[in-house]
């Protein structure tokens, strides 16, 4: 029974608009055959991350803006050992914008069974309650009983530092929100394992006095054996964003 583990992060990002973006790799650790996960935020209506070409763009999880005032998307990598201290470039589809990004490095992984991610929401609601968001993903491995780790990833427009307070109540671990600097976007990121059934409702908070428009999905990674728990269904009604 093995849990995939995030080994390291990294975070990079540009409050001035470029593009391409060049996403930091962490500087040590990375193995052949280790897992690397990109997950980046972009500024500007109707811009998404475009990945580059070859296996990042094969193995796309989501390119998307649901809230069309925000972009984000997620690619990832079995890692052959090179990357250490690199850079990803990945450019924008409308050109030029500022962007947060972070990467992940993950051991323990079954690397038969790529990552798999949920539906991708959005919402611009200022009022309260905000409009409900439901994410909602059954791994392809779901009906095994094998270890799964959860991945939790929200941008924000690019506005002020919106700040994530509450993290939905499932994900636990690795809470950390990034802010390059005014005009970029905030992402916020957070992790758990060992789900096994379907969550009840979570909210997510920002600290702005005004909601910013926001984007937010889940990821699930498969551990690299079987036993325990961990498959099945990971539900999160009524994600909801507000003041």
């Amino acid at each position: 029974m093995t849990v995939p583990t995030i080994e390291a992060q990294r975070n990079s990002g540009n409050g001035s608009a470029e593009s391409p973006a060049s996403v930091l790799m962490p500087a040590s650790g990375i193995s052949s055959g280790d897992l690397l996960i990109i997950l980046i935020g972009n500024d500007g209506t109707g811009d998404i991350p475009n990945f580059p070409t070859g296996v990042w763009e094969d193995n796309l999880l989501f390119e998307s803006n649901p809230f069309t005032g925000n972009g984000f998307g997620a690619s990832w990598k079995e890692a052959d050992g090179t990357e250490n201290g690199t850079s990803v470039s990945v450019a924008f589809s409308g050109g030029a914008e500022e962007w947060a990004a972070k990467v992940l490095h993950i051991k323990n992984w079954d690397n038969a069974s790529a990552p798999e991610a949920s539906n991708q929401e959005g919402d611009n609601t200022d009022d309260l309650p905000a409009n409900g968001l439901t994410l909602t993903l059954t791994p392809s491995w779901g009906s095994d009983t094998v270890d799964t780790l959860w991945l939790f990833f929200y941008s924000s427009d690019g506005t002020d530092n919106t700040t994530v307070t509450t993290f939905p109540t499932e994900f636990t671990d690795n809470q950390e929100n990034y802010y390059p600097g005014t005009g970029a976007p905030t992402i916020a990121f957070a992790s758990c394992d060992d789900v096994t059934a379907t969550l009840n409702p979570a909210e997510v908070e920002n600290g702005m006095s005004a909601q910013d428009g926001h984007n937010c999905a889940m990821i699930a990674v498969r551990g690299a054996s079987a036993g325990g728990g961990g498959g099945g269904t990971l539900s999160m009604g009524g994600v909801i964003v507000h003041p």
